[in-house]
């Protein structure tokens, strides 16, 4: 991508980078430091024409979340 002089990164995390999820200590401690990484990341690619970009989606309906005990609050971004 620097030899090009541009590209692009997207990384995928969830919602959950800004507000922790309670019981799951080490998953919150990787998303927090992926977010961090990809701060920092993107200040040192920019001048090199790359982009960074972090997806931070919701929930969504899958075995884990409903195990996890959030049926019923999927969506709203004041569950965590």
């Amino acid at each position: 991508m620097r030899a090009a002089g541009s590209g692009r990164i997207c990384l995928i995390t969830s919602s959950a980078v800004t507000q922790p999820i309670p019981t799951l200590a080490y998953s919150n401690a990787a998303r927090a430091g992926l977010w961090a990484w990809a701060k920092t990341a993107a200040q040192d690619l920019i001048d090199d024409g790359i982009t960074l970009n972090l997806a931070c989606p919701g929930l969504h309906t899958t075995d884990r979340v409903l195990d996890l005990g959030f049926q019923g609050r999927m969506g709203d971004p004041d569950d965590f």
